[in-house]
């Protein structure tokens, strides 16, 4: 009984530790690679096809592991909500099993195997909710906002990294290949990366951590001066990185995700419909491919849309050649040139830049189906909990980066920012969310 009481007192601060390291080091971009031989398409490197274990994954493994240890340790009585239904894990097993019969069998298993990392710490942390109460929560979130603003508006100005690879992840922007520049007052300067990959994904990136700091603060943070302070800046950093970035899909996100807050969901309580919240995305989804398919022609120097198009017919072509299987996972820049008659595809060497084609073409009717299978899953055991409300919020709020990206699912910092921004989404409805909440995030 002594050790159990010392480990409930210990708990929480243990969980706040990793969670707040983790949380800082989502947008680092420090890895160590291995099995680089395999990572060649005709003797071009492809940084994709690299197996990565990132900096950051030591915390979600941390924080996985505490979770559901949390969950098998309090919940003993409620264990019906763990069992998924056989067919379900069936799906699961096919799919990962499709992975070793790929041509790069070792990116695409150990890509499954962190998709899966990625999916059960998501979950978990849903159970985690009383965490997000917790200052420090909004302080760490604040901070690395700080801190990216701070490294961005050096390298953009200095026009270089600030220290380099080992900080972080930060990259070479004067030695790397293919580095983003833009036009600022008539001349070209290199975007800066923060310690992320690429100038998109740090302006995404802090879209969803502004997200969750505004909505923390209105849901559970003191509304004293210094709370407003550092909200003021943490919106005015964001903005300024979506100016150095040039990254519209994060500033269109980044309005949705303040639409969604000022929404009073209990006035349009019709807005909390799953009907209503799944056609948008619905809609949103395949409604762009075919935009951008019919006014691609009419902007033939704008190679933005031009290679999105390219990408999003690739995509359709590669799931017609093995439509139940697909290609497999992390396959798409390994495949390509197989499906694109354009050679400045080949060459740009990136997923299709569209979510649900990407995900269509690497896994094919399988992967439909597992999503499928798990969207049935949760609204049979949560229907009550707004699991599948919070859910397709937030994939609204990503709704732009969903169809007109790829980093939520092919890089290791998109991925946890979709959890990220779903578990701040089971705080948007409030006290109501309380009563639904399983006890497993209460620590005695």
């Amino acid at each position: 009984m002594r050790q159990q009481l010392k480990w409930s007192n210990f708990y929480p601060n243990v969980f706040l530790f990793f969670l707040c390291g983790w949380i800082f080091l989502i947008p680092s971009n420090l890895f160590l690679k291995f099995g680089e031989n395999q990572a060649y398409v005709h003797g071009l490197l492809v940084d994709y096809l690299l197996p990565k274990l990132y900096l950051s994954d030591f915390f979600s493994l941390a924080l996985l592991g505490l979770s559901w240890w949390t969950i098998l340790k309090q919940e003993r009585r409620r264990l019906s909500l763990l069992p998924w239904p056989k067919i379900l894990v069936l799906g699961i097993f096919l799919l990962g099993l499709r992975q070793f019969f790929t041509p790069h069998p070792l990116a695409a298993v150990w890509f499954a195997f962190h998709l899966l990392m990625i999916g059960l710490l998501g979950w978990g942390l849903q159970f985690q909710t009383i965490f997000l109460k917790k200052p420090v929560v909004f302080f760490t979130l604040v901070s690395t906002i700080f801190f990216q603003t701070l490294v961005a508006s050096y390298q953009f100005w200095a026009q270089k990294a600030l220290f380099g690879y080992w900080f972080l992840g930060e990259p070479d922007l004067l030695r790397g290949i293919g580095i983003a520049a833009g036009v600022f007052a008539g001349a070209e300067k290199i975007l800066p990366y923060g310690t992320t990959a690429h100038p998109n994904i740090l302006a995404g990136t802090m879209v969803v951590y502004t997200w969750g700091a505004l909505l923390l603060f209105f849901r559970h943070s003191q509304k004293t001066w210094l709370f407003k302070l550092l909200l003021g800046l943490s919106l005015t950093c964001c903005l300024s990185l979506i100016y150095l970035t040039q990254s519209w899909t994060a500033f269109v996100a980044l309005v949705i995700g303040i639409t969604i807050l000022l929404i009073d969901f209990r006035r349009f309580s019709f807005l909390k419909s799953n009907k209503v919240l799944g056609g948008l995305l619905v809609v949103g989804t395949l409604a762009t491919p075919v935009l951008i398919h019919q006014v691609a022609p009419f902007f033939p120097d704008a190679t933005s849309l031009s290679r999105r198009d390219f990408l999003n017919q690739a995509a359709i072509t590669s799931w017609r050649s093995q439509p139940f299987w697909g290609v497999g996972l992390n396959q798409t820049t390994a495949t390509i040139e197989n499906f694109s008659p354009s050679l400045e595809v080949v060459r740009f060497v990136q997923p299709i830049h569209h979510l649900g084609l990407l995900w269509l073409s690497e896994t094919g009717m399988l992967g439909i189906i597992v999503i499928g299978l798990f969207w049935f899953y949760i609204h049979k055991k949560w229907s009550a909990s707004n699991v599948q409300t919070h859910l397709l919020i937030s994939l609204c709020f990503l709704l732009p980066i969903l169809v007109l990206d790829h980093y939520l699912l092919t890089l290791n910092t998109g991925q946890l920012a979709v959890v990220l921004s779903f578990w701040f989404g089971s705080q948007l409805f409030g006290d109501e969310n309380q009563k639904s909440t399983s006890k497993v995030g209460k620590v005695r």
